[in-house]
């Protein structure tokens, strides 16, 4: 199952990206952006989860791919 795959691979950036998702979304997107929106307890917990995945997920391909890409490629030179 790649979806799978995917979540397993983005796990780190999910744990790294946490708190400061957590802090963003309470203090900044649910007071401005949410404010006259009626949701409930369960609808803030679910975006905060689906942005809390969608994130992690860019966060792999932007950050942690060519990330390791580079390093490979050091590595291999210096070998």
């Amino acid at each position: 199952m790649p979806f799978f795959v995917l979540l397993g691979e983005s796990s780190y950036s999910l744990y790294i990206l946490q708190l400061p998702i957590y802090y963003i979304y309470t203090n900044i997107i649910s007071i401005y952006i949410f404010r006259n929106l009626e949701i409930s307890s369960d609808g803030y917990f679910y975006i905060f989860i689906f942005l809390l995945i969608a994130l992690s997920i860019a966060s792999f391909y932007a950050i942690e791919k060519p990330g390791k890409k580079i390093i490979l490629n050091i590595n291999k030179h210096y070998l």
